[in-house]
């Protein structure tokens, strides 16, 4: 169903919500508003061993190293550094329904000193109507936390209900994704919320978690085949880390490759398409505050518009600051039953400036298509002026990775005292590219006014914790070497 409306900010907004009226939660699965661990998921760990949950909470209490959870008042932090530990700390603070967040240890320690210099740990809810809301059990605080991958700064904290995550957990089942029985592989730390989410959805569904965090890419996909992995879900960057080896053999069991945290770009699809050659793979758009917003099946090199996820309305609202090329691209707002409850912190605040009709901002601009799909162009702060034109940096990233031999590719914007900006690329090459090969593809295929005398290439290729590109670091190499 489509439908437009104005409101007092102006210009007409495009709004969408998913065809799809799927049952809710309750009605699929009954009332259920917490983590649930079916009685045969176990949790495998090379060098751990099996767990099971009858020996979770004995394999706790004979930790060979301390449990390093911090308390704080209504909430508990875990150290997601051991990765087993974690996840049962985790678990177990779900299934008495205290608060608790998965964060990397320096975020844990960063958080901890910041209470203990304020004496305070605020929890700031939206309240808005359609998105999260407070857990009703909790006095205020949250069911549990995520960390935001985030690409500058500190991460943040978001507040999150269970019910928020079982709602996607139930409906991704019902569309082909986790099940009983499957063997879901863990790549990355649990500190980020993809990977968090991947284990407790397995553990609520009845599948095993393959907790393979730690280990070198190359490693991860010998074990990911020896271990017989049926599902996966991974970040580009990750999916281009396990590929890496060419002497690495595929992974024939893996049957769904879940891609999230960025877009994935052709080169990539190709090579998971090799690497996993019986699974069904699809991109999915998301953020840690919003969860699932739409999903699209990748395949024969085609990436596509992502249908909207059940339940799921989107808006696009007119965004004159970041204007590029088609008329009805804007900011995209979404509402949902899987829209987080707010930010959580030492001084955390509301931002009602992210907040519109019960609508949340994303931060990226994209525009609607038919019959309930979404197109996403890039980051509202990564679309910019250069040379009178607005260019949406995402997208040129996106264009410029199908280039053969590019395995990471950023366009960055530098000040520049005649054009107020100019733009910049850095890339990483396969072995026997050649910057001049990319150089030359990118001058027969973009406009000459917009063709960067400075294509640089790094290695090694800057990234955060998290695995997504540091895109400061990268602006301020450039900015300072005159680029």
């Amino acid at each position: 169903m489509t439908s437009s409306a104005k409101s007092e900010s102006g210009p007409a907004e495009n709004r969408q919500r998913s065809g799809s009226d799927a049952p809710s939660v309750a009605e699929i699965n009954g009332f259920v508003d917490r983590f649930n661990w079916r009685e045969r998921s176990r949790i495998h760990c090379p060098g751990e061993g099996v767990i099971d949950r009858v020996s979770a909470d004995d394999w706790i209490s004979r930790l060979r190293r301390p449990d390093k959870t911090v308390n704080l008042p209504g909430l508990t932090l875990v150290p997601a550094n051991a990765p087993l530990a974690a996840l049962l700390n985790a678990q177990r603070q779900a299934g008495s329904g205290s608060p608790f967040c998965i964060a990397d240890a320096a975020v844990v320690t960063r958080v901890a000193q910041e209470f203990n210099r304020r004496n305070e740990f605020r929890f700031s809810f939206n309240g808005q109507s359609g998105g999260g809301a407070k857990d009703s059990n909790s006095s205020g605080a949250p069911s549990f936390v995520t960390v935001s991958g985030g690409t500058t700064g500190f991460p943040r904290l978001v507040a999150r209900t269970h019910a928020s995550w079982i709602f996607s957990f139930e409906h991704l089942h019902a569309l082909g994704g986790t099940r009983e029985g499957d063997r879901v592989g863990v790549l990355g730390s649990l500190g980020y919320s993809i990977h968090a989410y991947a284990a407790f959805e397995a553990l609520h569904l009845g599948a095993d978690v393959l907790l393979l965090s730690g280990m070198r890419p190359d490693r991860q996909m010998v074990a990911l085949a020896q271990m017989d992995a049926t599902v996966i879900y991974a970040t580009p960057t990750q999916l281009r880390l396990l590929g890496q080896k060419g002497n690495v053999e595929p992974a024939p069991a893996i049957r769904r490759v879940m891609i999230g945290g960025a877009a994935c770009d052709r080169t990539t699809l190709e090579a998971v398409e090799r690497q996993f050659p019986n699974a069904e793979i699809y991109g999915f758009y998301g953020s840690s505050e919003t969860s699932f917003v739409s999903m699209a099946k990748l395949d024969s090199g085609q990436t596509g518009q992502g249908q909207l996820f059940p339940r799921v309305e989107v808006m696009i609202r007119p965004a004159p600051k970041t204007a590029i090329e088609g008329p009805q691209t804007g900011e995209i707002w979404v509402r949902s039953p899987m829209v987080f409850s707010g930010y959580v912190g030492p001084g955390a605040k509301r931002c009602p400036e992210s907040w519109f009709d019960g609508y949340f901002f994303t931060g990226d601009v994209g525009w609607l298509g038919p019959g309930g799909t979404l197109a996403v162009v890039g980051r509202s702060d990564r679309i910019v002026r250069v040379a009178e034109r607005s260019l949406a940096l995402d997208e040129i990233e996106a264009q410029l990775s199908a280039a053969p031999g590019v395995r990471h590719v950023a366009a960055v914007a530098v000040p520049d005292h005649l054009r107020g900006s100019r733009l910049t690329v850095a890339v990483k090459l396969e072995s026997g590219t050649s910057l001049a090969d990319v150089t030359n593809y990118w001058r027969g295929r973009f406009d000459r006014h917009l063709v960067s005398s400075d294509i640089r290439e790094l290695d090694p290729w800057p990234s955060l914790p998290s695995g997504k590109t540091d895109y400061e670091a990268i602006r301020r190499l450039f900015s300072e070497s005159g680029g």
